[in-house]
C-alpha cells in the first residue's frame, strides 16, 4: 500500500498523484494529529512555507498554498480564501 506523501517539488502526492496534501493524507494528518490540532497547524505552515519556496517563480498564488496547506487544519471543512483582491 501506497502512502500519501508529498513528491517534491511539486508538492503532488505519491499514492493518487493529487496535489498533497490530498485527502488522504489529510485524513492520516488529522488521525495523527487528533487532540492537537495547534501542533497540526504548526506543522503545516512549516510544510507551507517550504512548498512556497518549492514553487520559486511558478504561477502559485499564496490564497492557493494557504487553503492547501492551512485551510482544513481548524475545521472538519476547508475554508477557502478569497483569491481576488
Amino acid at each position: 500500500m501506497t502512502q500519501h506523501v508529498p513528491v517534491r517539488p511539486a508538492w503532488t502526492c505519491v499514492a493518487d498523484g493529487e496535489p498533497w496534501p490530498c485527502p488522504g493524507a489529510r485524513l492520516r494528518l488529522r488521525s495523527d494529529y487528533a487532540g492537537d490540532p495547534t501542533r497540526l497547524a504548526v506543522y503545516m505552515s512549516t510544510l507551507l512555507m517550504t512548498a512556497a519556496a518549492d514553487a520559486g517563480t511558478r504561477d502559485v498564488l499564496p490564497p492557493d498554498l494557504f487553503n492547501r496547506f492551512m485551510a482544513w487544519t481548524a475545521s472538519t471543512e476547508p475554508t477557502p480564501v478569497r483569491t481576488t483582491w
